[in-house]
């Protein structure tokens, strides 16, 4: 029986595979015929923030106990709200700061969702719809521009081309579209100018910039755009000049809905459709002049030669002082428009458009499918990979005082322990001098590049929540591109000083000290990127980075004898990379050494007169001597190096891990 069980529960898991590739594939075909014109409508659409772990516990143990009072209900940001965008039109939301309109337009396009439950039907060109499909036909400009400094403006539309436009199409057809969208959003003075950062002497203006994030999404001609705040921080003249721009993009024939706090008189005769938010409900949604039309029938005339936008969200706002006064008023509005002719036509029209499709969960729809990628695998490793080389090495100032640092601090280490003598001082001069080079290598690479993952984190994620690329893609090109540094920095720094300090001279010591130094960089680099990709901030990953090598550097034989290290500790020198790379290059520098000099040599003892008599001090004469001193070992110097190797491989890994799981929470 339990056989037959399982061949039945196999039967019925391959059933469900299959089920699903199948819907896959509808979803595929049914993204080639929205190809045209698209109509979005929505219907009920509520959001819920989303319980911590602990409010739903004490939510839980209130209602078994009829703690009434104790039962935290989860807010209610947008509430049973419906409307319909039309293509060639641009819809308006707008409302006061705080009325659901980012949370609303977030929710038809299933982005930053992850505090929100959210349920209703969403519908393109009157068939249901999901994330997946919405994703494929639209663009989302949002509130923010981000982009990466050190890139012309066209370079920047070169790599979001390559990464948005299907793998079939040729270069030259890429270039062309970069240029029609140059040309169509008036770039093309500024093409070959670097981007740079707001309030940079080298950065694009700010209307540049805004046009600039719009032609990084209509790269792909998407057949809806979906806008927020697209005039935030802009004069009046160039947030006239944007919604301009989006007025004639909507006569292409696209959809433009566009969230807007409060817009000029100007710009609100650009909007064709007017939806109005309130306290996360319809204050009304129609065409503007209706909206004129129907807050005069509810005896608020709008004053002549007044902005609409102003009168409005002046209805519409809780003033301070007086918001059992505000409630009430938005209350009688959104329960007016319900009950009004206007309210009425368009649930109706919208309800004959649902009544045979399934009400779509949209949270669950978009976490329960993974991104889908336009782009190959290859594809976007190159690209990625192109674009961290280039802006690596615009980066002028930070590469030419990395290589100077690296320099100056080499000489003033070989300049203080130079030309060291084999004798009895110089054991612990070469040996102090191994360190010193040891922790330059340890501390530099990791402070370095803790901000590599925290600097770009905001770009990250709004780029691969756009589907452009994967988490382990970026993370490995990134890591690849300053790789170079850290072969050759280190390189650098152990050069200068392994000849000037007169370490030991045979050539196959030297490339073997190289060998240590390089990886124990790289190491560091790693422990880094894992400090990085785990800590929220640049302040926070800076003042964790040092404190954690500090750590470490205690076990690398040197601070504390390994012998003297309790017990219940010891442990810590297999995580310390500084205690395997000072063993290698301990033993690696007194492996050999038979000619350490001792003056006053008398039976095996080092003999020496003081103004209280003689004083008779241990004399070491060979290089084994110093390595059984610091409890060292020459058998251990190849698992060593396995280790270094082990520890790279072991950080980036969880380092991955960190940058994986930051990209989800912000899905």
């Amino acid at each position: 029986m339990d056989t037959v069980r399982n061949i039945i529960s196999q039967k019925d898991k391959l059933f469900e595979k299959s089920k699903q590739s199948v819907l896959w594939i509808q979803s595929r075909k049914q993204e080639v015929k929205l190809s045209g014109p698209i109509d979005v409508s929505w219907l009920n659409i509520n959001a819920y923030a989303k319980q911590h772990y602990l409010n739903q516990l004490i939510s839980k143990l209130g209602s078994k106990l009829s703690w009434k009072d104790n039962v935290n209900l989860p807010q209610q940001i947008i509430k049973d709200v419906s409307g319909e965008a039309k293509h060639g039109n641009i819809l308006a939301i707008m409302g006061s700061s705080g009325s659901g309109k980012t949370t609303l337009l977030n929710s038809l396009t299933g982005r930053n969702l992850k505090d929100l439950n959210v349920t209703g039907s969403i519908l393109l060109n009157g068939k249901s719809s999901t994330i997946d499909l919405i994703t494929s036909c639209s663009a989302y400009v949002q509130q923010d521009d981000l982009f990466i400094g050190n890139l012309t403006v066209r370079e920047h539309l070169m790599y979001q081309a390559k990464l948005r436009m299907s793998p079939e199409t040729s270069k030259t057809d890429i270039e062309k579209r970069v240029d029609e969208v140059l040309l169509e959003l008036s770039l093309n003075k500024c093409a070959d100018s670097l981007i740079g950062l707001k309030g940079s002497k080298k950065s694009i203006s700010g209307g540049e910039m805004k046009r600039l994030a719009f032609a990084s999404e209509i790269l792909t001609n998407p057949s809806i755009l979906f806008c927020d705040e697209p005039t935030s921080g802009l004069d009046s003249f160039m947030a006239y000049n944007v919604i301009s721009l989006l007025k004639s993009m909507a006569r292409s024939e696209r959809t433009i809905i566009i969230t807007i706090h409060q817009p000029s008189s100007e710009i609100f005769t650009l909007c064709d459709q007017l939806m109005l938010i309130a306290e996360g409900r319809v204050a009304f949604t129609g065409s503007t002049n209706d909206a004129i039309k129907f807050y005069s029938s509810l005896g608020m005339d709008c004053p002549t030669n007044y902005n609409p936008a102003d009168f409005f969200i002046q209805k519409l706002a809780i003033i301070p002082g007086k918001e059992v006064d505000g409630h009430q008023m938005v209350n009688v509005i959104c329960d007016a428009f319900d009950e009004s002719i206007y309210g009425k036509t368009i649930t109706k029209r919208l309800k004959q458009l649902t009544d045979n499709l399934p009400i779509n969960n949209y949270q669950s729809s978009f976490f329960g499918q993974s991104l889908f990628y336009r782009s190959t695998y290859l594809t976007q490793f190159w690209v990625i990979l192109s674009r961290s080389f280039i802006c690596n090495w615009r980066e002028y100032s930070v590469t030419s005082t990395r290589f100077i640092e690296t320099i100056v601090i080499s000489l003033i280490m070989g300049l203080i322990y130079y030309h060291q003598e084999y004798n009895q001082e110089s054991i612990m001069n070469i040996t102090g001098a191994l360190f010193m080079i040891l922790i330059n290598n340890t501390i530099t690479p990791a402070v370095s590049v803790v901000n590599t993952f925290c600097h770009e984190l905001p770009v990250f994620i709004r780029e691969h929540n756009s589907a452009l690329y994967r988490v382990n893609i970026y993370f490995i090109c990134k890591t690849i591109a300053e790789l170079p540094f850290f072969l050759i920095l280190p390189s650098i720094s152990l050069t200068i000083c392994y000849w000037m300090i007169n370490l030991n001279p045979i050539v196959s010591r030297y490339f073997t000290s190289l060998a240590c130094i390089v990886l124990i960089s790289n190491v560091s680099t790693s422990f880094g990127y894992l400090i990085g990709c785990y800590c929220r901030s640049l302040n926070v990953a800076l003042s964790i980075a040092p404190a954690a090598i500090s750590s470490l550097l205690i076990f690398a034989g040197l601070p504390i004898n390994q012998r003297s290290i309790p017990k219940y500790l010891a442990w810590g020198k297999y995580l310390s990379w500084p205690f395997y790379g000072n063993e290698i290059l301990v033993v690696n520098q007194w492996k050999g050494v038979k000619n350490i000099s001792c003056p006053y040599w008398l039976n095996n003892r080092y003999i020496t007169s003081t103004p209280f008599g003689h004083q008779i001090i241990d004399c070491t004469v060979t290089g084994e001597g110093v390595i059984n001193k610091l409890s060292f070992s020459i058998a251990n110097v190849n698992f060593n190096f396995l280790m270094l190797f082990v520890l790279i491989v072991a950080f980036r890994l969880i380092a991955l891990i960190g940058l994986h799981h930051r990209a989800r929470s912000f899905r």
